[in-house]
């Protein structure tokens, strides 16, 4: 082996352990792998499939034998190929990240595609007549008389990229606009280098370099994606702490007491208990920011149910249909629901009315339902109302960041409402 073998082969092991590396580190830590995540891995792991038949086709160059009669052909066929669908699997990776309308994406990959079948079929054509690369009889690989046209079959399949990068410029963040310039300019100073007969190695190490930049990009985003969620749950906390600081409530129900102290004092004590107890949930969840068991949470619910019908007398009727509760929830993640059920559903009826708790398993889910057959209200409008139902949209963030639920509202005036929380069932 000369030294330039050496360098190559050395720089192919490298850039596919590096690509070995990183998707370990992108799948060890996250339970579930983004989209744009997943895409990146399908990258890797075509460039792995790439430096494997970079390396063979080095070490396999000259060897005599009827079975390398066979494999040194078809590793630099696939060299060749894999070289090809790397630039698909990126462009399809790029894509992603630019989160475009659905059909401008599908038209842009579908180009992409069609110029990467159409090089793979002038690959096939130049296995038969050698006008890429041709073997000679002692298995010795030679590059044929439009080898550059190889190469650049590579830039016109990036052409597509580079149209839409430009269209988006102005929309890119800093970060992404860094990446594609990257990968765009190297791609093409690599291909050119090829062409120009440069040295094959340059490709090697700017393929890896390129992953490597993607994949510090990914823990830029990441970073800058798990800080907004937090700044996401502090102003949720914040505002959940101003929900629940209800002067009138305390106030009703201080005076609820005070009227149970002159008609029925067997029901001070246990009004007391409850008010207590609600008081106490409602500082210790405040201060916590983990899952708690649902219930716990329901136990919340009942105490505030508990004072709600103390003031109501008949016109608050509650029923409860629990079929499962093996499983843990946001904290004040349903009283915010049951609440605006009351003040804003069941007691704007004179004659009031009834409010169920219902959950159950269904599949890999559990479905929570707090459904009311008050007033009802028009769902579109309740995000321009923060006043009646500032807890609507504080709850269904909560849900879709600590647990990756989701909120469903439905609602049908002078009907009632029906509020579903569908949280998924995790070993964690």
């Amino acid at each position: 082996m000369d030294s330039n073998m050496y360098i190559n082969i050395t720089l192919q092991i490298f850039g596919l352990l590096i690509s070995m590396m990183i998707i370990v580190f992108l799948i060890i830590p996250k339970r579930r792998a983004s989209k744009t995540d997943k895409l990146f891995i399908i990258v890797l792991i075509n460039n792995i499939f790439l430096q494997i038949c970079n390396v063979l086709t080095w070490v396999l160059d000259g060897k005599v034998g009827n079975i390398y009669n066979y494999l040194v052909p078809l590793f630099n066929f696939f060299m060749f190929f894999f070289t090809y669908t790397l630039i698909g699997v990126v462009s399809n990776y790029f894509m992603g990240l630019l989160q475009q309308r659905k059909k401008n994406i599908k038209n842009i990959k579908t180009i992409v595609w069609s110029c990467v079948i159409t090089a793979v079929a002038l690959l096939l054509i130049s296995s038969l007549n050698g006008m890429y690369y041709w073997i000679d009889k002692v298995n010795v690989y030679h590059r044929g008389n439009l080898y550059w046209l190889s190469n650049m079959m590579g830039l016109i399949c990036l052409i597509p990229c580079i149209y839409i990068f430009l269209r988006n410029l102005t929309n890119l963040r800093y970060e992404k606009m860094t990446i594609f310039i990257l990968f765009l300019v190297l791609s093409c100073f690599g291909a050119f280098s090829l062409i120009l007969e440069m040295g094959s190695f340059s490709i090697h190490i700017l393929t890896t370099f390129i992953l490597v930049s993607i994949y510090i990009f990914i823990q830029v985003e990441d970073a800058r994606i798990n800080s907004e969620i937090e700044l996401e749950l502090e102003k949720g906390k914040s505002a959940l702490m101003l929900s629940q600081i209800q002067p009138h409530f305390l106030f009703n129900v201080l005076v609820g007491i005070m009227q149970l102290c002159e008609e029925d004092n067997e029901k001070v004590l246990p009004s007391l208990e409850h008010f207590a107890y609600y008081l106490r949930g409602n500082l210790d969840s405040i201060s916590s920011d983990k899952l708690i068991p649902f219930e716990s949470e329901l136990k919340q619910v009942k105490d505030y149910l508990y004072l709600e019908e103390m003031r109501f007398k008949d016109r608050v009727h509650i029923k409860y249909d629990i079929q499962y509760c093996d499983f843990f929830v946001p904290t004040l993640c349903i009283q915010p629901l049951v609440e605006n059920a009351i003040r804003h559903g069941i007691t704007k009826k004179k004659e009031g009315g009834t409010i169920c708790i219902h959950s159950e398993k269904i599949k890999n889910f559990v479905c929570i339902n707090i459904c009311d057959d008050g007033i009802g209200f028009d769902p579109q409008k309740i995000y321009n109302d923060d006043k009646q139902h500032i807890g609507l949209q504080n709850v269904k963030n909560r849900i879709k960041l600590l647990c990756n639920g989701i909120l469903e509202i439905e609602s049908k005036i002078n009907e009632g409402t029906s509020i579903k929380i569908w949280i998924p069932l995790t070993r964690e």
